[in-house]
């Protein structure tokens, strides 16, 4: 298979076959106009989520965000400045540096960025004025009134033109190179990303489309692990609102990937074979199941052909974004066709500017979408005895199908080929029903379709952008420094109050229906009424250490422990999940918050497998038995209090999360550095009859942390875990801690 790289003007229709033919041909989605008017935002517009990571030149995305508010005046030379206060993305993102802006393509003008709060300390409004001699600029008279901008990442850009220059209304770009803030799968670090596990994992928590407990995170860790290793990465904007669902049947097949379904738990899976550190696996494959005539239900088998003119060779055209350190990308096209074949067309167009800017990553999809389409020759639909049928498989897993035929003339042959399980469902009678996709493999049973993609690389040549003439910027475009963070209280709009917007109405009162007292028959039914928990300490009063059990009402039943916190989407926070372990031990993090258990019981009947589940009351507001230092979390064992004997500890983190103070002001109130993370440490101690966790505070958070070690000879040893030379300390400082002492009598870390 060979890549020819060009970038044709035109293209004609695609074909139609297996994997996301577009339904028509357009521009490219990631192209931006640069020189336009400036746009404003509309109420009830989506926020967009600006998704991307620069990583070793490759990545980050130019966005055009809209104005909420604006100011314009003009000098006693009839210079223009307009002000602009734009959102740039639902969320954190990180910091834009001086060269990352324009106005139209050039750098120009000031700025000021920050998260959850309105940015800049302009107030809106229209304050051009005639002067003498000069013709009066002809600003917009509607121009905002302000808002408190929470969970979004904002900022305000002011330029100033000379009197006759009509530049002070054109749009406004930002090249970001960290989108929103995400705990990333592959590091459990908080920061930008260009993962699309990682995005899907964020949409599926905000959306509250699905409980975190029907989120198989294993599965996700391993697509992000396949895209990362692979190079399919996402840099882009979601600027529509749309059904997650939509987004997902769009999208996931450009990073070779497809959604299904593991024990009832949305999950992701690879379209390709893969190894287990995440590369296309070209070497044989295995399969989870065989079907012969012993499993196959007679009748049910149905075999579709793929008609040779969906098959006949065609070159997929896919589009892409070249996007480098000057922040305007261009539009580029790999065109992927097997050699010597269809030079001339047909051409199938799959765009995928919008979110990605690696040419490797577009020449293998490309790949891909021909190699299907050229290799699979069929489909199955099978019926399967219910008895006879593997209930792990799921979508995604390959199998084998291996059945005798004889024909009318009494000659034999073997149907023997692999599959890829599509989908699983059940017949009215209870029977499975099978569809299945030809998986075609050479005579090693390896995957002919991943030896293909893996083959194929992209050319690595990178067009000249086209930026041509005398420079029109201002600011350096070598200048990575960021703006101080201000911002202005909303108070200073004089908007008015809440109460100014509810609009109340007399009550009427509530329904007075009176039917008197229940006077049902004794059937039995609606009369269970499932246990409660049960408490290792008071029942009225838990604090963190506590212990809650929920009772076991059906085996096989999965229990599951949440937090219930309505500050987050769905109003709570899993814990736990087993099907073994009903026990839950509350932790610092529970503290002022409600703990509830819920248990869903085997049903054979329902898509996930588990019927709805029961809910159990909820404890009482759980209270701090733990005083221990903010941003810590602590697990494990330590001596008990009073101890004498001396035994080994082990000391460890699983790594530190901090954020610094920016060096100006040197103050509390200086600006705060992106996160960044320490990695884990262990240490063993031996002859330990004490250990304590101290934080020394500096001017502004903690300074210091160390453990103090008490040795059973009354000796103290201070070891250090982080130390900022900054007297300010940290901002904040995040780190789970767990010490495992294995003396005699070890009680649970609770400070």
């Amino acid at each position: 298979m060979s890549i020819i790289g060009s970038d044709p003007l035109a293209f004609l229709i695609g074909q139609g076959g297996l994997v996301g033919t577009p339904l028509s041909e357009n521009g490219a989605g990631g192209a931006e106009n640069l020189d336009v008017a400036q746009r404003g935002a509309v109420i009830g517009e989506p926020i967009p989520i600006v998704f991307c990571r620069r990583v070793a030149g490759v990545g980050g995305v130019l966005i055009s965000p809209l104005a909420t508010e604006a100011r314009f005046e003009n000098s006693l030379i009839n210079e223009v400045t307009g002000s602009y206060h734009l959102v740039l993305s639902e969320g954190q993102i990180d910091s834009l540096q001086v060269r990352d802006v324009f106005q139209r393509s050039c750098r120009v003008g000031s700025f000021s960025q920050t998260y959850s709060r309105r940015a800049g300390t302009f107030v809106p409004g229209n304050f051009i004025v005639p002067r003498a001699g000069y013709i009066t600029p002809e600003c917009p008279s509607y121009c905002g009134t302000g808002g408190t901008y929470t969970g979004l990442s904002t900022m305000t850009f002011q330029a100033t033109y000379p009197d006759g220059v009509d530049q002070w209304n054109r749009q406004v770009h930002c090249f970001v190179r960290g989108g929103i803030y995400v705990t990333r799968l592959l590091d459990s670090t908080l920061g930008p990303s260009n993962n699309v596990a990682d995005l899907l994992l964020y949409l599926l928590r905000s959306s509250s489309r699905v409980p975190e407990a029907q989120i198989d995170t294993a599965s996700l860790l391993a697509a992000a692990t396949f895209t990362n290793v692979n190079g399919f990465w996402f840099n882009g904007v979601l600027k529509e609102s749309t059904n997650v669902r939509d987004w997902i049947d769009s999208t996931l097949q450009y990073f070779l990937l497809r959604q299904t379904r593991a024990a009832g738990k949305e999950a992701l899976s690879p379209l390709l074979p893969t190894n287990n550190n995440g590369t296309i696996k070209t070497t044989a494959v295995s399969w989870e199941f065989t079907f012969t005539e012993e499993h196959i239900i007679p009748g049910s088998f149905e075999i579709s052909y793929t008609p040779l003119a969906d098959r006949k060779p065609f070159c997929a055209t896919v589009l892409w974004r070249q996007q480098d350190d000057n922040g305007i990308g261009i539009i580029r096209t790999a065109e992927v066709r097997y050699a010597g074949t269809a030079v001339d067309g047909p051409f199938e167009q799959h765009d995928l500017s919008e979110f990605c800017a690696s040419e490797n990553h577009v020449v293998k999809v490309g790949a891909y979408i021909v190699s299907k389409r050229r290799h699979v020759t069929h489909r199955l639909q099978l019926g399967v005895k219910p008895d006879a049928f593997n209930s792990t498989l799921i979508p995604g897993d390959l199998v084998r199908v291996r059945l005798d035929r004889i024909a009318s003339t009494g000659a034999s042959s073997t149907h023997d080929f692999l599959y890829e399980l599509d989908r699983i469902g059940k017949s009215v009678t209870g029977d499975v029903r099978l569809e299945l996709t030809h998986f075609p493999v050479d005579a090693n049973n390896a995957s002919i379709v991943a030896q293909e993609v893996n083959s194929v690389v992209g050319g690595g040549i990178l067009l000249p952008t086209g930026l041509t003439g005398i420079t029109c910027d201002i600011n350096s475009s070598s200048d990575t420094s960021v703006p101080a963070d201000t911002s202005l209280d909303p108070s200073a709009w004089n908007l008015p109050g809440d109460s100014a917007f509810d609009f109340g109405f007399d009550d009427l009162g509530g329904d007075e229906f009176d039917g008197g007292a229940v006077d049902n028959p004794a059937d039995g039914i609606g009369s269970y009424s499932p246990p409660g928990l049960t408490y290792s300490g008071d029942p009225e009063n838990p604090e963190t250490g506590d212990s809650i059990t929920a009772p076991s009402i059906c085996p096989g039943g999965i229990t599951r422990f949440y937090r219930l916190d309505p500050s987050v989407p769905g109003g709570k926070v899993f814990l736990q999940e087993s099907s073994s372990n009903y026990t839950y031990t509350m932790v610092i993090n529970d503290v002022d918050y409600s703990v509830y258990s819920e248990v869903s019981c085997p049903d054979p009947s329902s898509p996930t497998g588990y019927s709805d589940p029961i809910a159990f009351s909820p404890t009482p507001v759980v209270q701090n038995g733990c005083q221990g230092i903010e941003g810590v979390t602590y697990n494990g064992t330590v001596p008990p209090p009073g101890n004498t004997v001396g035994a080994q500890i082990i000391l460890a983190h699983n790594g530190i999360t901090t954020r610094e103070y920016y060096p100006s002001p040197n103050d509390c109130t200086a600006a705060i550095f992106p996160p960044f993370t320490f990695g884990p440490q262990s240490q063993t101690k031996q002859d330990v009859k004490g250990i304590e966790l101290v934080e020394v505070a500096g001017t502004c958070g903690t300074k210091q942390l160390l453990w103090r070690v008490t040795y059973a000879n009354n000796s103290v040893e201070d070891l250090n875990i982080i130390n900022l030379g900054d007297n300010r300390g940290f901002a904040s400082v995040s780190v789970s801690v767990t010490t495992t002492w294995s003396g005699p009598g070890a009680v649970t870390y609770c400070p």
